[in-house]
């Protein structure tokens, strides 16, 4: 191994390991990781496996060795290697990284379609999510972090396997076998919408009585805190104290928030809801869900219907009386004063979210930004001391 497999930055030192690794390689690593502690530094150092094909049981010794004098990661692990790694338990003691694989999304059908990505058929049972060129790699792992939080803790998600790479995109491909949108289940199906209108409501039911992994979950409090907080070029001081004040007027909770609960993010595995979007998955109190689902199911359908089949897959009557649907049935009431006085309540916290899109989302257009201030100044901070006290849960 020579000098070339070094590679010095101002935090990182990369050794770069041959293709084999064995009884007449050995010395010859060793001698170069000898070289790289000489320099290490207060870097980092990383051992990248992008080109090893086979390591040794002597190879292995010599890593371990290493990890007695200096903690580092192992990247770009192929999976042979990788399963002998894993298999003589390494991974309790380095951290490991598979190597990314590429996918061809050529010829494959596209399902679903967001602002973040767009989720891909790889096959009957593989689906893949590949995310927007702008969005980082470590939140798409965080994501998967996320969905793998929320599936052990019971929640009806998807199995999530690898993270790949397509072209110059990143992703995230789950198990799911001959899975449906949720959408087709209701659009122009109006003899399906009392069943799956009932699927739909349990479902958010059974997330929110799911207590959740608040050790891996972030908090969607602090997160909404934390979008106010972004936004002190657009609202005024008093404004985002208003917002503060809703936000903190609901009561702190441990269960399960999906953050982005709607049509486009549910997937139907025979009778059973599946959830793909993970990434705004925390824990707090449900109003934070609801927040967003009367926002798709209520506010932009009323606002913007001729956009509503476009981003929801179903038309804005449906989303309509989806929503309407899910009132009465997670609240367990067809009152209709008391239907009236939730759905107003739902529809402020809906404005809340609204006001605070341009902070998750700051590609939005400046027109677009003015509009949502606007819409926040004549529809949302008039009316925030009236919803402040009140809890429907």
């Amino acid at each position: 191994m020579s000098q070339s497999n070094l590679i010095l930055t101002d935090t990182t030192l990369t050794v770069v390991l041959q293709e084999r690794i064995d009884t007449l390689t050995t010395a010859e690593l060793d001698k170069t990781l000898e070289e790289a502690l000489g320099q290490l530094a207060s870097r980092n150092l990383v051992l990248d496996a992008c080109r090893l094909e086979y390591i040794s049981s002597m190879g292995l010794r010599s890593l371990f060795s290493l990890r007695k004098k200096v903690p580092y990661r192992l990247v770009n692990v192929s999976g042979s290697v990788y399963d002998v790694l894993t298999t003589v338990g390494f991974d309790t003691v380095i951290e490991i990284e598979k190597a990314m694989r590429v996918i061809d999304l050529e010829g494959c059908q596209v399902i679903g379609h967001g602002i973040n990505g767009t989720v891909y058929r790889l096959s009957d049972d593989l689906i893949a999510k590949i995310y927007a060129e702008n969005i980082p790699l470590d939140l798409i792992n965080q994501e998967r972090k996320f969905a793998q939080a929320a599936f052990l803790s019971g929640l009806p998600t998807a199995i999530s396997y690898d993270t790949v790479k397509s072209g110059n995109k990143y992703g995230i491909v789950f198990e799911l076998l001959d899975a449906k949108p949720f959408a087709d289940k209701i659009h122009g199906k109006p003899e399906n919408f009392a069943h799956y209108s009932e699927v739909y409501a349990q479902t958010l039911k059974q997330i929110h009585s799911t207590e959740a992994d608040v050790t891996v979950l972030p908090s969607a409090a602090e997160k909404y805190h934390g979008w106010v907080d972004q936004l002190a070029h657009l609202y005024t001081d008093y404004e985002r104290e208003q917002m503060h004040k809703m936000i903190n007027s609901l009561p702190e909770r441990h269960t399960t928030i999906h953050g982005d609960y709607h049509t486009k993010n549910i997937l139907m595995q025979g009778e059973q809801m599946l959830l793909i979007d993970m990434a705004d998955v925390s824990y707090g109190h449900p109003m934070f869900d609801f927040a967003c689902t009367a926002m798709t199911n209520k506010f932009y359908p009323t606002t913007m219907p001729e956009t509503t089949y476009t981003f929801m897959g179903a038309d804005a009557p449906e989303m309509l009386r989806l929503w309407r649907s899910l009132l009465e049935k997670y609240f367990d009431t067809t009152d209709e004063a008391r239907i009236r006085e939730i759905d107003e309540y739902m529809t402020r916290f809906a404005l809340l979210r609204y006001a605070l899109q341009p902070a998750p989302i700051p590609q939005l257009e400046p027109e677009m930004v003015q509009k949502i201030v606007a819409d926040a100044r004549e529809q949302l901070f008039p009316y925030i001391d009236e919803v402040v006290g009140k809890n429907f849960f």
